[in-house]
């Protein structure tokens, strides 16, 4: 990936701030891994050595994040980081992992009420819950091949695009269940279904807060998105970094105990970013 180099000495212009924005998902190519290693927030730092304002916010992301997970920049990032994050907060603990299996299979139901047949989705379902299972069994014998599998399991094509695609459907299906809370959202798009069919169910579409919201909702799962912007505000000394809790923040505190899902979101992209004390979250 290109720096975002430029004159420290005063803030990026907006022209410079979408420019580094289209660098950042052209970067992430199809000969990228779907997703990548852990590493830690240095090798960030490094993509943004020419802005003081993204290096002041990421060295106060050192304060208490210690490291980022990269997935392609292909449009379904928000789906497969999520959905990584999710398996990764869960498939160790027996409870949390027992009630995200419940969820996935229940969710079912949301799909054929709004009309989806089950020969559409049950394969990208069954690949989804498979997954989870095997790693809940893995994890119980070597905790270590888990964390491998899980890995590996999201960079494989077959895998992880199955899971993405069921929760691009999911996440279409609960919007459609309660269109009357969401239509008033869609900016110039009168119709759900078609808002649906063509912004959500799409691959490689990206993800808008409504997409962030129905899903959490669907699954009841609880999402922290970390905010990158380099704006010079942002980068105010003693600023904190901006964390957006979804659903909303109330929802978001009471599914916590199922497990927490945080994302670092930098313009047009989501990435997995690690806390330092994951159970304080």
């Amino acid at each position: 990936m290109s720096s975002f180099q430029r004159d420290p000495s005063r803030s990026p212009t907006d022209l410079e701030i979408l420019e580094h924005q289209q660098s950042v998902v052209e970067a992430h190519t199809s000969t990228q891994l779907l997703v990548g290693p852990q590493e830690p927030l240095a090798a960030l730092a490094k993509e943004y050595r020419g802005s003081e304002s993204f290096r002041a916010q990421i060295e106060r992301l050192t304060q208490d994040y210690q490291a980022i997970r990269r997935c392609r920049g292909d449009g379904n990032c928000f789906y497969r980081a999520f959905a990584m994050g999710w398996y990764e907060a869960v498939h160790s603990d027996p409870r949390r992992c027992a009630q995200a299996l419940r969820t996935l299979e229940e969710s079912a139901d949301c799909l054929q009420q709004v009309g989806f047949e089950s020969l559409v989705f049950e394969d990208f379902l069954k690949t989804a819950t498979d997954t989870l299972h095997t790693l809940q069994c893995t994890s119980r014998d070597s905790p270590a091949d888990a964390e491998a599998l899980l890995e590996q399991s999201f960079q494989t094509p077959e895998v992880s695009n199955s899971i993405v695609v069921y929760l691009r459907m999911l996440t279409s299906a609960f919007l459609r269940q309660h269109q009357d809370d969401y239509l008033p959202f869609l900016e110039g798009e009168p119709d759900m279904v078609r808002f649906c069919t063509g912004q959500v169910e799409a691959m490689g579409v990206e993800s808008e807060e409504i997409h962030l919201i129905a899903l959490t909702r669907a699954l009841g799962v609880s999402l922290r998105v970390v905010y990158l912007d380099g704006s010079p505000r942002a980068s105010e000394s003693g600023r904190p970094v901006t964390i957006h809790p979804f659903p909303n923040a109330e929802e978001c505190a009471a599914n916590a105990s199922s497990g927490v899902v945080t994302l670092l979101y930098r313009p047009g992209h989501y990435d997995l970013i690690y806390p330092n004390h994951p159970t304080s979250q």
